[in-house]
């Protein structure tokens, strides 16, 4: 700030997802790209995707190196791509249902 180098403390992640857009034809989403708090954009990797506590959704970003969780408008975006399956979500994304963990693993 001002040319200095300044700490933050971070109290759950350091990135949100704010949105997030399906692409894909006839409501059959191939990739899911999400929108992020530092402005930029890329594609999720619904195999990082993972319940925290108090049930708030999370996913890796940047190349898995940070979490990142999912502002509520994102996550609704997010579940109408979610399906249950015997007491287990999935999200169905390019013809592959991927499972939304419990915990970050």
């Amino acid at each position: 700030w001002n040319g200095q180098r300044c700490y933050v403390e971070v109290e759950d992640t350091a990135f949100v997802v704010r949105q997030v857009d399906f692409i894909g034809q006839d409501g059959h989403p191939q990739r899911a790209v999400i929108h992020l708090s530092d402005g930029t954009k890329e594609d999720l990797d619904p195999e990082t995707l993972f319940i925290g506590n108090e049930e708030v959704l999370y996913c890796r970003v940047k190349a898995g190196k940070f979490p990142a969780r999912f502002l509520r408008p994102a996550y609704y975006q997010l579940t109408q791509h979610i399906i249950e399956k015997d007491g287990n979500f999935y999200l169905l994304l390019g013809g592959r249902e991927y499972p939304v963990r419990s915990r970050e693993k």
